[in-house]
């Protein structure tokens, strides 16, 4: 009874994180469409920092999440720093805006890759989020890409790529956050 109490309990707190942070992907997705014609070294600034915000969500979720199987939580946590440094390093090497757009990039491509390792390979969620995931996960991987390796583009048109990027991210966090992983099975 007390387990049911417990797993009941951590499926309502995972619901409200994932819910908080698809509402600050959406945000965010927003703000950067409301910037798009202001300062590009201050945009990718606030990128950076919303980047940071994530990689902090991927490694609480990483650490206290403990539905998934133990290599997907540790990924989770290795996703996390990894994204945490690279947009570290973004804001330290703000002045050469081209670094970090590639910086910030990769980031967003290493949590895109683990949004389709969510898809792909977490079983306690239904199988229609799961393909949401999936699909959302490869195609910001294509967008990171693009950003990546398209520096004939204006950066402009990079921006609204993250931006789609993360307003994708919302829409996979709020579909988790009504999505109905912890219920059983029939």
């Amino acid at each position: 009874m007390i387990m049911d109490e417990n797993s009941e309990f951590l499926g309502l707190l995972i619901r409200i994180f994932n819910l908080f942070a698809g509402l600050i992907y959406i945000i965010a997705a927003i703000l950067i469409f409301a910037q798009i014609n202001l300062n590009t070294k201050n945009t990718f600034l606030f990128i950076a920092i919303i980047i940071i915000f994530i990689s902090v969500l991927r490694i609480l979720n990483g650490i206290f999440n403990r539905d998934p199987q133990k290599y997907l939580r540790i990924s989770r946590v290795i996703t996390g720093i990894s994204i945490l440094l690279l947009a570290i390093f973004s804001i330290v090497k703000n002045s050469d805006e081209s670094i970090s757009r590639i910086l910030l990039a990769i980031a967003l491509l290493i949590n895109s890759i683990q949004k389709s390792l969510i898809g792909g390979f977490e079983k306690h969620n239904p199988k229609w989020f799961r393909i949401i995931s999936l699909s959302v996960g490869l195609i910001t991987i294509i967008l990171s890409l693009l950003i990546i390796f398209e520096s004939a583009w204006s950066v402009l048109i990079l921006i609204i790529l993250f931006a789609v990027a993360f307003l994708l991210g919302g829409i996979v966090r709020l579909s988790n956050a009504f999505s109905s992983p912890f219920e059983k099975k029939s």
